[in-house]
Formats: C-alpha cells, sequence, structure tokens
C-alpha cells in the first residue's frame, strides 16, 4: 500500500478533483470509479493501438523502466523532450513509455490497459523481466494525482510528482505516511502547483524526520526559476508564472533531480559510489528548497502571532515590556467570536495583562486543488486601543495605529524576509500593494462579517488593499468601550503574494 491514508474517502476525493478539473458535474463521482462494461470497451478500443509512446534505451546498463501520465490535455509527444533528457542523464538503460488517454484527459480507468501495453511492448522488445519493482511511476501535474491513485497498493519502486502533490489527508500532509520512495518536484515559479502547496509537504518532512535517508527517500525539491510549464512542452497556461530559466536548462535540471532520485532509491549493486554522490545532491537539493520556503514558514508563525503583536504596538510609551502579559483567544466559530471582547487589567504590581481575540478564514478546498491560495484570507483581530490602554495604566499613550498601518507594517515585513532574488523579482515585475484608508463601520453587526478588501487596478499593475474597521472611544457603552477591531492582512496572504499571486500578468 502506498499511502496507509489512502481510503474510500481519499480515492473519492480524488475523483472529485478530476471531475472538477475536467468540467464533469460533480454529482456524478461514480463515472471514473465504476466503469460499466460499455465503457470499459470504448476505452479498450479507443487506447487499443497507440495506448503510449515507448522510447528504447539510449545506452547500456541495468534495465529499467519510466512511465510517464501526462498533465491535463497534454499528448505524449509534448513530454518527449523531457523523456529523452531523463534518459540522457540516466546511468541506466532506461526505457520510458508515455501513456496516451482519450482526448488527452488523464483519468483513471484507462491508466491499467496503458500501463499494461508499456510492459507488453518493453517486455517484448528486451527488457523481458520489466516489472513494477524495477519501474518508477511519473506523473505531471493532474497526471501525477491520477499516478498516486493509480500505484496505490501496487509494488512499483517509487513515486515521481512532477509539479504535483500527494492528496492531502484529514487536512494534513500525506508524505510522511507513504511507504514507497516519493520525489515531490516543482518550480520555484509553478503558477499552478503553488510553492506554498508544496511548503505543507515539505514542513511534514521536516516535522516527521529530518534525517538524510527520509530526504533521500521522500525529497520535496524546488527549482529555482521554473516554472509549471517546463515540466512539459513549454507552452504556458495564463495561470503560470513567467519563468526565469531557459527551457532546455530548466528540462535538464528536472531531469538531474529525476535520474538522482532513482539512482538513489535503487539497489543497483555496481553503482554503490554514484548512488552515494546522487544521494548528496538530493540532500542539497532538499536544503536549498528549504531555504526558498523559510519565508512562508516564518509567516505561518507570524499568522499566529500577528495579533498580540498589533496589541503590543498600542501599549503605553513609557511601560516596562517585562510588565506585559498578552493572552491570545483564537476562535473557529462565528458566534464565540462575534461574541468576544478584548480586555486589560492593570495590577497594582505595574503589569498590563491583556487579552486579545482572533479569527483565521482560509479558502475551502476539500479536494486539495493546488490553485487554491494556502494562505489564510482573512485574519480578524480584536484588541484594545492605545486610548483604553492608557487610561488603565495612566500612562502616556502610543500613537493611535490603523488597521492600514498594521497592514504596512506586515507587507515591510515581509519584504525582509524573502531572499534578495525574490525581493528584487517581486518590486520589479509583480503587482505592488498600495493601502487604501480603513473603512470604518459602526458596529460589530457590520464588522463581524465583513472582509479584507482586495481590488486589482486594470490599468495600472498594482492593488489596493482596504481593511474594515470599527473604533469606539472611551465613553461608548454596553462593554465595548475602548476597543480596536480590524479585518488585517495577514502574514502568509502577504507572502503569497510576494512568492507568487502578485507575479501573475
Amino acid at each position: 500500500m502506498v499511502l496507509s491514508a489512502v481510503s474510500k474517502h481519499v480515492a473519492l476525493t480524488l475523483t472529485l478533483g478530476l471531475a472538477f478539473i475536467a468540467g464533469c458535474r460533480p454529482e456524478q463521482p461514480s463515472k471514473f470509479l465504476n466503469v460499466s462494461s460499455t465503457q470499459q470497451e470504448f476505452f479498450s478500443h479507443a487506447t487499443e493501438a497507440t495506448p503510449a509512446v515507448i522510447l528504447p534505451p539510449v545506452r547500456s546498463g541495468a534495465d529499467r523502466l519510466l512511465i510517464i501520465f501526462p498533465g491535463m490535455h497534454k499528448s505524449p509527444e509534448n513530454y518527449l523532450s523531457l523523456a529523452k533528457e531523463i534518459q540522457n542523464q540516466s546511468p541506466f538503460r532506461l526505457w520510458v513509455g508515455i501513456l496516451k488517454f482519450t482526448a488527452n484527459l488523464v483519468n483513471p480507468p484507462q491508466a491499467q490497459s496503458a500501463v499494461d501495453y508499456v510492459f507488453q511492448q518493453v517486455s517484448a522488445s528486451g527488457f523481458s523481466y520489466a516489472s513494477p519493482s524495477n519501474t518508477m511511476v511519473a506523473g505531471h501535474s493532474l497526471g501525477g494525482i491520477v499516478a498516486q491513485y493509480f500505484v496505490n497498493k501496487k509494488a512499483f519502486a517509487g513515486l515521481i510528482l512532477l509539479s504535483s502533490y500527494l492528496v492531502r489527508s484529514e487536512g494534513g500532509s500525506s508524505l510522511p505516511q507513504a511507504d514507497l520512495p516519493v520525489l515531490t518536484l516543482s518550480g520555484e515559479l509553478d503558477g499552478q502547483t503553488r510553492m506554498t502547496r508544496v511548503a505543507v509537504d515539505a514542513k511534514s518532512m521536516i516535522s516527521a524526520s529530518g534525517t538524510q535517508s527520509a530526504m533521500v527517500k521522500k525529497p520535496v525539491i524546488l527549482l529555482s526559476g521554473v516554472n509549471h510549464a517546463q515540466f512539459s512542452d513549454g507552452q504556458m497556461a495564463r495561470s503560470d508564472l513567467k519563468p526565469e530559466v531557459e527551457y532546455s536548462q530548466a528540462q535538464k535540471k528536472i531531469a538531474e533531480v529525476v535520474s538522482d532520485f532513482s539512482l538513489a532509491n535503487d539497489a543497483a549493486f555496481d553503482l554503490q559510489e554514484e548512488a552515494a554522490a546522487a544521494s548528496k545532491r538530493i540532500v542539497d537539493a532538499v536544503g536549498q528548497t528549504r531555504d526558498l520556503m523559510a519565508p512562508y514558514w516564518s509567516a505561518q508563525t507570524m499568522d499566529d502571532n500577528w495579533c498580540p503583536e498589533t496589541q503590543k504596538a498600542l501599549i503605553p510609551l513609557t511601560l516596562d515590556p517585562l510588565k506585559l502579559s498578552i493572552e491570545h483567544k483564537t476562535h473557529s466559530g462565528t458566534v464565540a467570536f462575534a461574541a468576544s471582547k478584548p480586555q486589560a487589567e492593570y495590577t497594582a504590581e505595574g503589569t498590563l495583562n491583556a487579552t486579545v481575540h482572533s479569527s483565521v478564514s482560509y479558502h475551502p478546498n476539500v479536494i486539495d486543488r493546488s490553485t487554491v491560495p494556502e494562505a489564510a484570507q482573512n485574519l480578524a483581530c480584536k484588541t484594545k486601543n492605545s486610548e483604553a490602554l492608557a487610561l488603565r495604566t495612566g500612562l502616556p499613550a502610543a500613537p493611535r495605529l490603523t488597521c492600514r498601518d498594521h497592514n504596512v507594517r506586515v507587507y515591510s515585513w515581509a519584504l525582509q524576509q524573502v531572499s534578495v532574488t525574490a525581493r528584487e523579482r517581486f518590486l520589479s515585475r509583480g503587482r505592488q500593494l498600495r493601502f487604501a484608508p480603513d473603512e470604518n463601520l459602526a458596529s460589530g453587526l457590520q464588522w463581524v462579517p465583513a472582509r479584507l478588501a482586495f481590488e486589482d487596478d486594470p490599468d495600472e499593475r498594482f492593488s489596493t488593499v482596504t481593511s474594515k474597521a470599527l473604533y469606539t472611544g472611551n465613553e461608548a457603552p454596553f462593554g465595548l468601550a475602548g476597543m480596536h477591531y480590524c479585518k488585517l492582512l495577514s502574514p502568509t496572504r502577504t507572502m503569497e503574494w510576494i512568492l507568487v499571486d502578485g507575479l501573475r500578468d
């Protein structure tokens, strides 16, 4: 079994994802799982002539097989360049089979007959002992989703996800539970399989095990400057990002990692020295990837602490920071969050105890589509305002800060966190952020359902961010005095904008 977490639930999730992306009606998810005899006859007939393109080996050595599942709307011809480059990089006598699907719509029902055809052809052509145990399965984009569904419970040598990922199980990464070697390989500038989604699996592997053997068996690697299209024919989809690496160079980089992963996880007794060198390159690439992803992980930590930070910015200027204690309460339910109120108490010992409340919301993503943003889309914070804290303590009030001020602060922080390359890239060709004055609302009934406004300018390359705010004076009745409520730009959304979404044309 490939994934202990792969179950009927996950299989259905995969199927729904395929149906959604392919444009099928979601009320008919069984189309992919329960294939009628008529459909089986149709698929058999449609793929009988050429269910796959076979590339014979280009060198001598131990025979191995690589089977490639194309991405959505991609034909085998779109992967010939990459397949040949992988053969050139591989130390094996590598056969390659690129599967073909009806109307170039990669799907589970056709996969088995196409794979059977590949095994039959290579066996008849000289690789007589070809079997799953000496075969790696690769899939690009949606092809990677179908490939992982296909290899489940089959004893293949490994799974290679090109601009793809293992579908999450129960909200968390499935990668640590994988039984076989899995390479997750994507591009830093992949606009479809966004790097922030790949960061989920990379972070899970750090948590699961940081050993070298784990990094070699389940590496998560981003290639600098490479986009989604360069894993196939280079023809960019609308949602993809402009690459910063030439197509031939990108294909070479991809092929090198695929070859290293295949060799490092192979039992070939006569290539031990080469396998050790390949393992080192994999570990180095994983380390470089973690450097690329570290700013986003920092933003995730900042998401959890940003509301307390906004409260800290409002404490009286002369208060000893050691005399400040902030309790942070997070809420997942709207009703509980709506009823919550920040508090501030100044003790006889001169300690200011404050309680702040927050709620974070994300885009719904039941089927784990990589095009859906990973970042927190709305960060709602409830704090006491600076005048209220000054009144409690009798100390000089800190300057009044607006929600806009907090957004400017997090934007500046994020720009400093990313690498020099990423910052210069964004500042030179990204859609910059501008911050409008807060939209001040009159009541909690208005503020609670309100959302941060994010509006792209159609004529100039910038987007305007507007916070929704609720500010009450110290004379406000009904226990609502001295409040400052903000719908803020979250650190993760800021970071994802700089690294991915703000780079789109």
